[in-house]
């Protein structure tokens, strides 16, 4: 999963949808006790990006080694896709002498499902059950459902309009393939009008799940 080498300082970068705490001065101050006296420093964590290293878990550390002048830092270069470095984030923040807040925990969580981190890769890489993510998951599911929906009967109604898809598809901000699937489902009557949506295909299978699991 990972391989430890001593990266350069000044290739180091944050990401702040990856890492976005700031550093606490009195904890880099103990990191930089810590390095003065050549205690073991666990290395930090980091993914690569276009030729730099972006920090998945180590802010502090990389802070201390910053201010003691040092060129070099060790590290373990996570090789994971990009899409799990918030959810490692969180992983390796819990087990931190800091660790992150309730709040700050759920907010990451959301973040990852809102750059399309499946929910069961999610639990794998924080570390937590799957009935805790979906609870952590669910108002954010919910209200995705109903601006989807909102979304969807916009469609419909500019489509009643005698609009073409394309310009749908411009008005309400989505792709032209989402217009023809939302229209696809529309009963069209004898005068021509539309009658009211037969019954979307597509339902919000996340929200299902989350049902699902509740139920047990």
């Amino acid at each position: 999963m990972s391989t430890t080498q001593n990266l350069l300082i000044k290739k180091m970068t944050y990401d702040p949808i990856v890492q976005p705490r700031d550093a606490d001065p009195e904890r880099v101050k103990e990191f930089i006790l810590s390095m003065k006296h050549d205690e073991h420093i666990p290395p930090i964590k980091v993914g690569i990006r276009n030729n730099r290293y972006v920090v998945i878990d180590g802010t502090h550390r990389l802070e201390a080694a910053k201010k003691m002048g040092l060129d070099s830092i060790r590290a373990d270069i996570i090789n994971e896709r990009e899409e799990v470095w918030p959810a490692l984030a969180v992983f390796y923040n819990d087990k931190a002498s800091k660790p992150l807040t309730p709040e700050q925990r759920k907010r990451k969580i959301i973040v990852c499902w809102d750059r399309g981190l499946s929910t069961d890769d999610i639990a794998k890489y924080v570390g937590r059950k799957k009935t805790y993510i979906y609870e952590v998951l669910r108002p954010a599911m919910e209200q995705k459902r109903k601006e989807r929906e909102e979304r969807d009967m916009r469609i419909l109604e500019l489509y009643e309009q005698g609009l073409t898809q394309q310009k749908i598809a411009e008005k309400v901000g989505v792709s032209r393939e989402r217009v023809t699937q939302i229209t696809n489902n529309v009963n069209v009557s004898a005068n021509g009008k539309t009658n009211k949506i037969c019954k979307m295909k597509e339902r919000n299978e996340k929200i299902l799940d989350i049902m699902a699991v509740l139920r047990k």
